[in-house]
């Protein structure tokens, strides 16, 4: 096995334990606040946007930062720093009392986690570009599974044993993954900058070079559309609990059956992401973006006049199918446009692009389920769906 191959079947295992640990507890934000107290349906509605919103902020400001450092100082430390701070981040989240200090933790985890984009870059850096469609596409898949198993379980967990226990629990299986970094991942020398002393003095004007190195002409309309596609995708995620719950009728059980929800969803989205990976490196990546945007806008459409679990469950599912290995596309495509020395930078820029539809998105599902309905909010997604389809087959179309 070569090396490259051997860190990215490395590096897709402990993703899907460090998405596991997360996914173990931050689907059931909702419920949890709940049991914080707040039970005021519009007052719910607000913090569940908010401390949805705030990691895409304090990301979107930290990755062009933790972007730099991997390019300087190497991609396996970025992806320890992201590790360790998750476990820390959610040991702590079992302890607290108010709503506040949730979404205080909400805001460090942006700022100091971010394993996704560590991963990729690590993944990146030393992968062949011939591979990178279908590498990029199976260590996204690794995020599906993570939140396939994290969810699932996680939603029995907090069941029987309560939230806090879920966020240790979830703690702990991000420590493991820590541990597991740390002795099995090498460093890839194809992705790390050697630079000498005076070069590494330069600080910030070493930044701003490696920024102006990239291929802006190429790589803003891309941009453009990755920020749609996190839109979309991110938008109805933290609603999905209060839907599901309405659906119901009641708080009790909906962890289960959004655990079981969620469970499906990552199924879908991580088989997605495989296939669309594999597609990618044989198609014009900009015109399956375009076709399965379109699939996914037309199929989560019904999902918003649902009054079944079950009808809601299979169009949202379905719509996950095709949305699901968008971005896994995009980031490659962004990759190969790119030297192997600036992609750090290059995902530092994209996870701040993606982190601001990321904060977006919440903040406007939270008005819409406000001022309209929870329902509203999966017609937004499909619209921007739409919108993404739109401007990749326009960006198709020029380029051919």
């Amino acid at each position: 096995m070569e090396h490259w191959q051997r860190n990215l079947y490395t590096v897709w295992f402990t993703q899907i334990l460090s998405l596991t640990g997360f996914g173990f507890v931050l689907p059931f934000i909702p419920f949890f606040l709940q049991e914080l107290g707040v039970t005021d349906p519009v007052e719910l509605k607000q913090w569940v946007g908010w401390i949805s919103a705030v990691p895409g902020i304090s990301m979107g400001i930290a990755a062009p930062i933790w972007g730099a450092l991997s390019d300087r100082y190497g991609r396996k430390l970025m992806m320890l720093r992201a590790m360790a701070t998750g476990t820390i981040i959610l040991a702590i989240m079992s302890t607290v009392h108010s709503p506040m200090s949730v979404l205080l933790l909400r805001l460090c985890q942006g700022f100091f986690t971010g394993t996704v984009t560590a991963a990729a870059t690590l993944v990146a850096a030393g992968t062949p570009s011939d591979k990178l469609s279908s590498s990029l596409g199976l260590l996204a898949s690794s995020t599906f599974i993570g939140y396939i198993i994290g969810p699932t379980i996680g939603g029995l967990s907090a069941e029987y044993l309560g939230y806090r226990v879920s966020f240790l629990i979830g703690s702990g299986v991000m420590l493991t993954s820590f541990i597991l970094v740390l002795f099995l991942v090498r460093e890839p020398k194809e992705g790390r900058k050697q630079r000498d002393k005076e070069e590494g003095k330069r600080g910030i004007s070493a930044f701003g070079e490696a920024v102006r190195a990239l291929p802006w002409q190429q790589i803003a309309p891309l941009l453009i559309i990755l920020f749609l596609l996190r839109a979309a995708r991110s938008m109805p995620t933290p609603f999905l609990p209060i839907q599901v719950q309405l659906l119901r009728g009641k708080v009790e059980g909906a962890a289960a059956i959004m655990g079981a929800i969620s469970g499906v969803i990552g199924l879908v989205t991580a088989i997605s992401g495989i296939l669309l990976g594999k597609l990618g490196d044989r198609h014009p990546r900009l015109k399956l973006i375009s076709i399965f945007a379109l699939a996914a806008s037309i199929l989560v459409l019904p999902a918003s006049v649902m009054n079944s679990i079950m009808g809601f469950t299979v169009f949202f599912v379905a719509g996950s199918f095709f949305a699901g290995g968008l971005e896994p596309l995009m980031q490659s495509h962004l990759t190969s446009l790119t030297s192997a020395e600036n992609r750090g930078t290059l995902f530092g820029i994209q996870t701040t692009v993606g982190s601001l539809g990321w904060a977006i998105s919440p903040l406007i599902g939270s008005v819409l389920s406000i001022h309209f309905s929870i329902p509203s909010v999966f017609v937004a997604m499909s619209g921007f769906l739409l919108l993404a389809s739109f401007v990749a087959r326009s960006n198709y179309k020029k380029r051919r």
